[in-house]
């Protein structure tokens, strides 16, 4: 830190040249130059000068002068010094075994704006700093849920860094600071990680504290370009999701059973239950995601309205459609009037 901590040092074989010539052309500088080659060597092992040292390497974190944060085995790389007074004050924990915290702002505007380097020193293991946990760029702390959040329990892995990707994505095959990116995830895995978003934003006692500069704010804590079109995303999810549940509550879903003795399992609807004379037929409804998947379900569609619902699916673009299970048609072609079929354990969707 100070005036040289941005300018790069030679290298130490080019240091302890210069020192060798110096010794050998003035006999009057040996003291001075052994004394200097000493401190080189003696900084050269202690990695030089910074800011945070120490318990930060102990953490899995590195640190140099300038940069933002690339992947570092099972850690994320951080670049760039620290200045500790520049951090929030904390309050004093309760107990011993505690951590202490931070004071909660409001989620807006102004809020304070931290660095990777920053967050990376909050990951539990100084019991002098608060416990930290990003999502999606909005920084918590969550030091009254130490039991889940402290080095060496389950949640330990999203503290210090932004690993939202992991709360949906648990086979971790990207390095750690991709472990933040979710608009390439499938529907369900996205929406499964910003619904983690809101139980963080809703919760008693975590308390939000800032944006992480990075993916989805940027150095004044507006919202990045990224961050706009994971919002968009969630927009289009949550209205395929409250119109399959418009769906659901038109023609309720088919009762099942299965018994382990039996190859095969039944499928039926129940005039008591259901709309008097269903018969079960799935359903499909939702965005199609990357493989072509559409999200579907065993419905009980009434007879006499299945012309007409059929044909208002066509009108609405095939966001959904009726396909009837083979098991539960007669060799004829016509439909079975029985409220009630078998199909074959393991089948897939008509």
């Amino acid at each position: 830190v100070g005036p040289l901590a941005g300018r790069r040092r030679p290298p130490l074989g080019r240091r302890l040249s210069f020192l060798l010539l110096l010794m050998l052309a003035s006999p009057r500088c040996l003291l001075l130059a052994w004394a200097a080659l000493v401190c080189g060597f003696g900084l050269a092992l202690l990695g030089g000068p910074g800011a945070v040292r120490g318990q930060e390497q102990e953490e899995g974190v590195c640190e140099s002068a300038a940069g933002s944060g690339v992947a570092c085995g099972a850690a994320v790389v951080v670049q760039g010094a620290v200045d500790l007074s520049e951090l929030p004050e904390v309050e004093a924990p309760e107990t011993p075994d505690d951590f202490p915290r931070y004071r909660d702002v409001p989620r807006q505007k102004g809020a304070r704006v931290w660095s990777i380097a920053e967050l990376a020193l909050h990951k539990g293991v100084d019991k002098q700093r608060p416990l930290v946990l990003c999502m999606l760029g909005e920084l918590f702390d969550v030091g009254n849920g130490a039991k889940f959040y402290a080095p060496g329990h389950g949640y330990s892995l999203f503290v210090g860094q932004d690993f939202s990707r992991g709360f949906a994505d648990t086979a971790l095959q990207l390095e750690p600071a991709e472990m933040s990116r979710i608009e390439d995830m499938p529907a369900e895995d996205f929406q499964g990680v910003v619904g983690w978003r809101s139980f963080y934003r809703e919760h008693n006692t975590y308390r939000f504290i800032g944006y992480l500069r990075g993916r989805y704010f940027d150095a004044d804590g507006e919202p990045t370009d990224e961050l706009k079109r994971v919002e968009e995303m969630q927009e289009v999810y949550a209205a395929a999701e409250n119109f399959k549940k418009e769906l659901k509550d038109r023609w309720r879903a088919c009762n099942s059973r299965h018994s382990h003795d039996k190859p095969n399992f039944e499928i039926w609807c129940d005039d008591s239950y259901h709309r008097k004379g269903s018969v079960p037929v799935h359903l499909y409804a939702g965005e199609t995601d990357s493989s072509g998947k559409q999200d579907g379900w065993c419905a009980c569609i009434p007879t006499d309205e299945r012309q007409a619902a059929d044909g208002e699916a066509k009108q609405g673009g095939n966001r959904w459609r009726l396909v009837d299970y083979p098991e539960c048609m007669p060799s004829g072609g016509q439909r079975k009037q029985e409220q009630r079929c078998e199909r074959p354990k393991g089948s897939k969707p008509p």
